[in-house]
């Protein structure tokens, strides 16, 4: 593979022209291609991808967990899928916990009355670490699927569960 296969290339913002969907959707899929390929090749091995201005004067090499964020990020957003990326300890208002969360800001807000979630204020305003509202989702999908094998184990006891 040569290494111009392996450039990602960047163009700066005041040159970048706003592309229909369709382009995007089309460069998107050829990008997780080439990841795909990139990641199934032997022949990267040893040498890190990298990052390329379009005049290619400049470039960096991109670090493999930077890479897997990026496959990852590509992968989806090629799917069609919504990507955000934000700083763990970033703060979130109680309408951007709710929406991450999939539920009504005024259960959110239940739930932080309840103490079920960390918050601080600022001003009358109540903020939410994303880490907090990230694991506050994986304990509660976490206890949902206990749940659901209890149930299971429970019927398959009973004899009216087949699985």
């Amino acid at each position: 593979m040569a290494i111009a296969e392996r450039e990602i290339v960047v163009t700066p913002a005041e040159e970048t022209q706003i592309p229909s969907s369709e382009e995007l959707d089309e460069t998107f899929r050829q990008l997780a291609a080439e990841l795909t390929n990139l990641t199934q090749s032997e022949d990267h091995l040893g040498r890190a991808p990298l990052l390329v201005t379009p005049d290619g004067a400049e470039s960096v090499a991109v670090p493999p967990s930077v890479f897997q964020v990026l496959r990852f990020v590509v992968h989806h957003m090629a799917r069609g899928e919504a990507i955000s990326l934000m700083p763990v300890h970033m703060r979130l208002t109680t309408q951007e916990a709710a929406d991450l969360l999939d539920v009504s800001r005024p259960f959110l807000i239940k739930l932080l009355d309840q103490h079920e979630l960390p918050y601080t204020r600022t001003g009358k305003h109540r903020r939410i670490r994303l880490q907090d509202v990230l694991d506050y989702r994986d304990r509660r999908d976490r206890a949902a699927l206990d749940a659901l094998g209890e149930l299971a184990r429970e019927a398959q006891d009973a004899g009216d569960y087949f699985g």
